[in-house]
């Protein structure tokens, strides 16, 4: 909690300390629980419980889980909310990036004038977007030019934006499309988000998709939050995501288990050999928790199947 990084990071820690991280992985052990013991009344008592009901309940469940357990043992994700992520804006020169950086930080971080070409490096500032920690870089206009400064500063600018979890690729709504602009177009990949700037100006050009923003008016600057944040895939407030490195790695270890298990379970190998799979994943997900597998499925055996009676 000490070292949290923003608001986000501050929530994560919260829940771990409260327990909900805990009481969230019990409730996936749960249910995985739940279909080891449906396994192994099959496999004590086949004549009670039926095998083919069994082996499609299974498939059912394991798919949930795995969907779950995939989103939660994403790296990328966890690291966002536990160390910040980092957004570049990208575009030809005076498109309006600074001035959308500005208005996004809060302050006159960048200087904005109407000569083209005004920043030649990359320019940083930490901001806070919806509890999340966001370091957010203006950059050098991306053209041609012969000019070995700014020469620098684009080669600067495409390598940060490589590296960037997010891309605001900034056109101006104001003139009619260029080479330039249609060269940027084709290089984003998914995780650019396209702004269309300086709406308050006659528009020239649309582009399906774009967040339209006017730095003037403020125009469209909530709707680009929103969007910045949805392109980071952050977890949202109360939502009870694993972020601890050693959490992940054991999710990812569970999750590489239930994967063989469907996969077994879909070409009909035999239930008692899959359920080695299942024990594993138990097994990882109690690390997590503290909680130890063997009692647990004994217990909801008898708690849920009327068998040996």
């Amino acid at each position: 909690l000490v070292n949290a990084g923003g608001e986000a990071a501050g929530r994560a820690a919260m829940r771990q300390l409260n327990g909900g991280v805990s009481a969230y992985v019990h409730g996936l052990r749960d249910r995985l629980v739940d279909q080891i013991a449906r396994i192994e009344a099959h496999l004590d008592f086949p004549e009670e419980v039926d095998e083919e009901f069994t082996r499609t309940e299974l498939i059912a469940a394991l798919s949930a889980l795995e969907g779950e357990l995939r989103a939660q043992a994403d790296e990328r994700r966890a690291r966002v909310v536990r160390d910040g992520a980092s957004c570049v804006l990208l575009g030809a020169p005076n498109v309006g990036k600074s001035s959308i950086m500005n208005a996004l930080a809060g302050s006159e971080r960048a200087i904005v004038t109407d000569i083209a070409g005004t920043t030649r490096d990359v320019l940083t500032e930490r901001i806070s977007l919806g509890g999340l920690l966001i370091e957010l870089s203006d950059t050098a206009g991306v053209r041609e030019t012969g000019d070995e400064i700014e020469k620098i500063g684009v080669e600067r600018a495409r390598a940060a934006a490589a590296a960037a979890d997010a891309v605001l690729a900034v056109f101006d709504a104001g003139t009619p499309w260029t080479p330039q602009d249609k060269e940027l177009l084709s290089a984003l990949d998914a995780r650019a988000i396209c702004v269309l700037n300086k709406t308050d100006l006659p528009v020239r050009k649309s582009l399906p998709g774009a967040i339209e923003v006017s730095c003037l008016t403020g125009e469209g600057l909530d709707e680009l939050q929103r969007a910045i944040l949805k392109a980071l895939d952050a977890p949202q407030a109360g939502e009870n995501a694993l972020v601890c490195e050693r959490h992940i790695s054991l999710a990812r270890e569970a999750l590489a288990e239930i994967r063989a298990a469907l996969d077994a379970a879909r070409v009909r190998v035999p239930l008692d050999a899959l359920s080695v799979h299942l024990h594993a994943a138990l097994n990882r997900l109690g690390e997590i928790t503290g909680e130890d597998a063997t009692e647990d499925v004994i217990t909801r055996v008898f708690q849920n199947f009327c068998v040996g009676k």
